[in-house]
């Protein structure tokens, strides 16, 4: 059992560094010589984690405006339609951090995919 909680958090700690880790073997390892090799991999990680939190903010903050202002006022009137609504955003509220991993290497490896195709033209854009 140790042995398994020690491994998935290993896991765990190699995929939340994904928007680092992912871009750099791209940039690096890549066939052809990649220009700003460093820079590719500090926007790839700058757009990963921006485009979570981005994602944490659009979806919690209208989940949170309705648990504080919506949900108690149809409670007073007899409507207990959002009890199960609640109990849902509670459970996302204490449990975010276990989509941290699969959502930031999603973003990363996306944005990695589509950046490196472009990255030469961005790179002459950048020079003028």
């Amino acid at each position: 059992m140790a042995a398994m909680l020690i491994a998935l958090a290993i896991v765990y700690f190699l995929i939340s560094w994904a928007p680092i880790w992912w871009p750099a073997l791209a940039a690096y390892r890549s066939g052809h010589s990649m220009p700003r090799r460093f820079l590719f991999v500090v926007v790839i990680a700058c757009m990963s984690y921006g485009a979570f939190a981005f994602l944490y903010f659009a979806l919690t903050f209208p989940a949170q405006a309705y648990a504080l202002f919506i949900a108690p006022q149809l409670e007073q009137l007899g409507h207990p339609t959002g009890r199960s609504l609640l109990v849902v955003l509670r459970f996302l509220e204490q449990y975010w951090w276990l989509g941290l991993p699969p959502v930031l290497f999603g973003t990363t490896f996306f944005f990695t995919r589509k950046l490196s195709k472009r990255w030469l033209q961005i790179c002459a854009a950048l020079d003028g």
